[in-house]
């Protein structure tokens, strides 16, 4: 099963919504998660039931800075985690913002 962590930061945090898929949906699917006309890929680390951090895909709006996102925290902290797993400093002056999708078991180049 292909799983889809949608994660939308609000004034109070930041809700949380999983999506569960047969197969890849199509790119325009893909783009409505994220409200966004352009989509940047990027790798995150979320934590497992075991402790551990798992490499995932994640998608995120290109433009969300330009138009004024809010900070998204959770989605943040999981891109640092990812840049610190694989040697990285995390960027502690660069933050995702806008709503963020995780995609586990997806292969997205």
């Amino acid at each position: 099963m292909n799983n889809v962590i949608l994660i939308t930061p609000h004034e109070n945090g930041a809700e949380s919504e999983t999506l569960e898929y047969e197969e890849q949906p199509a790119y325009e699917q893909i783009k409505e998660w994220v409200d966004g006309a352009w989509i940047e890929h990027i790798k995150v680390a979320i934590p497992t039931k075991k402790g551990i951090r798992r490499v995932c895909d994640a998608i995120i709006d290109e433009e969300g800075k330009l138009k004024g996102l809010p900070v998204n925290d959770r989605a943040t902290v999981a891109y640092w985690m990812f840049l610190k797993m694989h040697g990285g400093k995390p960027p502690f002056d660069d933050v995702i913002v806008g709503p963020c999708a995780i995609c586990e078991n997806f292969d997205l180049e």
